[in-house]
């Protein structure tokens, strides 16, 4: 799957909308976040994210990963 780059546009109560670089918006659930805990998400926050097309309603994102979280893996894995 491709990784698109985006930022988090709204959060609720353990969903939220991610909006991509191009503008498109997609709905991802709390259990769609990679390394963060869904209550210290930030609105505006920069990350990146992959689309499921399952959902009927439109697509999805999943595997959620902020821009920290992705440098603070990838410093882990460079030691």
């Amino acid at each position: 799957m491709i990784r698109i780059k985006g930022h988090v546009s709204k959060l609720l109560d353990g969903y939220g909308f991610v909006a991509a670089d191009d503008g498109s918006r997609y709905f991802f659930h709390r259990s769609s976040l990679i390394e963060r805990e869904f209550n210290t998400l930030k609105h505006g926050e920069a990350c990146t994210f992959e689309i499921e097309e399952s959902d009927p309603r439109g697509a999805s994102a999943i595997n959620v990963i902020t821009f920290e979280e992705l440098t603070q893996t990838k410093k882990e894995l460079d030691r």
